[in-house]
């Protein structure tokens, strides 16, 4: 979830230029705030949330006042929900791992927003040399073995014996 967190604050400071400080449950303040991940202070503004049922890549994108939240289940479905949020929303796109588009835009503005998202295929893999990269795969929600996932990019599914029959 910090690795989710940073990947936003830089997302969101190449679009608008602007910081976006990160806290801790700890350290919130009040007012507008985007929550990513679970926390007891994200409990605090929709009680009724529960992560669990969201399995380990499933994640919401919703906004609760002037609050957004960005969580979604251990061990991907955070990063997945705040790379569904710059992409469905904001418009970055990942190309390759050396192109991308991230829009500029000065001013951001979210409207009401209650998403929740569920992968339809637990596996998902591209096997071509370039995909293979951890970043770039973890940004378009891959999880495959030959992917370079780290754990704080959610690490990848594993099978053994994996083949390409049915």
């Amino acid at each position: 979830e910090r690795y989710a967190a940073q990947e936003l604050v830089q997302f969101l400071r190449q679009i608008t230029g602007a910081d976006f400080p990160t806290r801790t449950c700890a350290e919130a303040r009040p007012g507008k705030s985007i929550f990513v991940g679970d926390s007891v202070a994200l409990r605090g503004i929709a009680p009724g949330f529960r992560v669990e049922l969201l399995g380990r890549e499933g994640y919401v994108i919703r906004t609760v006042g002037d609050h957004l939240i960005l969580a979604g289940g251990r061990q991907r479905g955070t990063l997945y929900a705040v790379y569904g949020f710059l992409e469905d929303h904001l418009g970055c796109r990942w190309f390759t791992p050396d192109c991308s588009r991230i829009p500029r835009q000065e001013t951001l503005q979210v409207g009401p927003l209650n998403e929740k998202w569920f992968p339809r295929l637990e596996y998902r893999e591209d096997l071509y040399t370039e995909g293979f990269d951890g970043v770039w795969a973890a940004r378009n929600r891959l999880n495959g073995q030959a992917h370079r996932l780290t754990p704080e990019q959610g690490d990848k599914i594993h099978y053994i014996a994996f083949v390409h029959t049915f």
